[in-house]
């Protein structure tokens, strides 16, 4: 058993046995007051390694969502480190026109890690127009091509991440599927298509 432990348990054991006899054997008031200077001990005592331990254990998390800027026709990757670790992460877009895979650079295919400091939010971003010029495909091509049939294929962004932190610790999430809709200019989070992969 660890040293923390046992003096843990050691505490816990005098509060618990001293306070009945505190309040026995002495005056009320002397009694008391020994209960709740010893109910203080205690409370510094968790709160001390509570923290300690939630310190320990802090590893890192990346999160990352997809925003798009109509206007511009321009995602934007907006990547989180919200814990107090630094990390090293590894994005995978894959767009795909028409279920035909593109390329959007090493950044985004895993090629080149993030460095992700502590409580730090990076941006990243990309055309939409790269993925379709690969085809020769433009935008106004796909708006007026866009139906009830295809609208969800047309342009789909395959996404995960996979992290690893200072102490060699390693995490990611699943894939998310998005898909462009031409209909109206706008970037959708494919539920179904995510929940499939």
């Amino acid at each position: 058993m660890r040293k923390e432990k046992v003096l843990a348990w050691v505490l816990s054991v005098l509060v618990v046995a001293l306070v009945p006899l505190a309040v026995t054997f002495w005056w009320v008031q002397e009694g008391t007051f020994v209960a709740l200077a010893l109910a203080l001990v205690g409370m510094i005592w968790y709160t001390y390694w509570t923290s300690h331990l939630a310190r320990r254990e802090d590893k890192a998390v990346v999160a990352v969502t997809l925003d798009y800027h109509p206007g511009a026709r321009d995602v934007r990757v907006l990547m989180n480190n919200p814990t107090h670790q630094y990390a090293e992460a590894k994005l995978f877009i894959e767009p795909l026109v028409y279920g035909q895979a593109a390329d959007l650079g090493e950044e985004y295919s895993g090629g080149i890690p993030w460095h992700m400091m502590p409580l730090v939010l990076c941006n990243g971003h990309f055309s939409i127009e790269t993925p379709l010029a690969q085809f020769g495909k433009s935008f106004e091509q796909m708006a007026s091509e866009a139906n009830n049939q295809n609208y969800r294929r047309q342009l789909q962004l395959r996404m995960r991440v996979k992290w690893a932190d200072e102490k060699g610790r390693t995490g990611g999430y699943p894939a998310t599927v998005w898909f462009v809709d031409f209909r109206r200019n706008t970037l959708v989070y494919d539920v179904r298509a995510s929940a499939a992969r």
